[in-house]
């Protein structure tokens, strides 16, 4: 599902016009990245946690200058919630029930 496919499920699940469902999703985009690059973490109950983790420095060598650059980086995990997680593992509707046998 792409971006535009999302507003129109907004949208349509809201029951609001499109371009007030692309305004909302921007919204929401915008403060995740905000709070996230201040340092923070975004929890949204049901569905996940949003947090920055810093992962190890990386060494490159520079051939023009003749020196190597060290450079550390952050990284944003994901952590789905409970709610989120059962809601994928649900076993499907046209699932094969397996039966055991004992002899």
């Amino acid at each position: 599902m792409n971006k535009a496919a999302l507003v129109d499920r907004i949208a349509y699940e809201a029951d609001i016009p499109p371009s007030d469902a692309k305004r909302a999703l921007e919204a929401i985009v915008q403060a995740i990245q905000t709070e996230l690059s201040n340092g923070g973490e975004v929890c949204l109950l049901g569905f996940g946690k949003f947090v920055v983790s810093e992962c190890n420095r990386r060494y490159a060598w520079s051939s023009k200058a003749g020196v190597i650059s060290a450079s550390p980086f952050n990284r944003v995990r994901f952590s789905p919630g409970k709610h989120f997680r059962d809601t994928l593992n649900k076993p499907s509707p046209r699932a094969r029930k397996i039966s055991t046998f004992v002899f």
